[in-house]
């Protein structure tokens, strides 16, 4: 009975080994973003022939200022029109040291008064 035991605990212990590595390397939480990555954007309309009005969107630009990080990103906007807050997200990808990703969210909003509130990035840490 004891022999039997005794030969569950290693694999007990490598089972929880393997969950640690699991949560420390290959699961990392979206955080917001670091100093060493600056978010940019702007607000533009482009006109929009099938359906004579206009549509905005937001363009903008992510840079890695670190020299050996890379970052999966994703950006979030939070704009306010007419008093109502939404939030919009796109993921950037990868992005490796001194780099920079252009990325482009579709608001497909046809209203004039739109206004970036804030602008933030989460990141998951690369190798």
């Amino acid at each position: 009975m004891k022999f039997g035991m005794r030969s569950k605990i290693p694999l007990l212990l490598s089972v929880n080994v393997l969950i640690f590595f699991y949560i420390l390397f290959i699961y990392s939480p979206n955080v917001p973003i670091k100093d060493d990555v600056t978010i940019s954007c702007s607000v533009k309309t482009e006109n929009d022939i099938h359906s004579n009005s206009s549509i905005k969107y937001i363009s903008g630009y992510v840079k890695n200022f670190s020299n050996y990080t890379l970052y999966d990103l994703s950006v979030h906007i939070e704009s306010d029109s007419k008093g109502e807050s939404e939030i919009y997200s796109t993921d950037v990808g990868v992005l490796g040291p001194g780099e920079v990703k252009t990325y482009l969210i579709d608001l497909e909003r046809y209203t004039n008064d739109f206004e970036i509130v804030k602008k933030w990035a989460t990141y998951r840490k690369g190798n």
